[in-house]
């Protein structure tokens, strides 16, 4: 297993934005994660500094 883990900024104004495309995974992106690997992956949104800290563990090296 391989966990990987990287940091973005959301533009100041776009938080709806993020939220509606965020709702729910696509299919299409569900099925390249797995595709490749990953099994598992979150994003977490600290609505104070605007800061999305992603993570995703994949399997294998």
């Amino acid at each position: 297993m391989k966990r990987e883990a990287f940091k973005m900024f959301l533009k100041p104004g776009f938080e709806k934005e993020y939220e509606k495309r965020h709702a729910a995974i696509w299919p299409e992106l569900k099925k390249m994660l797995s595709d490749n690997g990953v099994y598992d992956y979150s994003i977490y949104w600290d609505k104070d500094t605007n800061i999305l800290f992603a993570c995703q563990k994949t399997k294998g090296d």
